[in-house]
C-alpha cells in the first residue's frame, strides 16, 4: 500500500524507461510525469528516468 501526505509526490528512479510502469499509477488515479535526466551533472552520461506521481 502506498500512503502519501496530502499533495505529496511519489518519485521512482530507473535506468530504463518502461511504458507499462508509467501506466500503472495512472490506472489507480495518479497524475504521472516521466522525466529523463542525465546521469552526471555536466549533462553527460547515460539517460535515466524519474517518474513523479501525484494524486490530484
Amino acid at each position: 500500500m502506498l500512503v502519501l501526505r496530502l499533495r505529496g509526490i511519489f518519485a521512482i528512479w530507473s535506468a530504463f524507461t518502461e511504458r507499462a510502469f508509467t501506466q500503472r499509477p495512472r490506472d489507480i488515479g495518479f497524475q504521472v510525469t516521466e522525466t529523463q535526466v542525465r546521469a552526471r551533472p555536466n549533462n553527460k552520461g547515460f539517460r535515466h528516468v524519474i517518474w513523479f506521481a501525484r494524486k490530484p
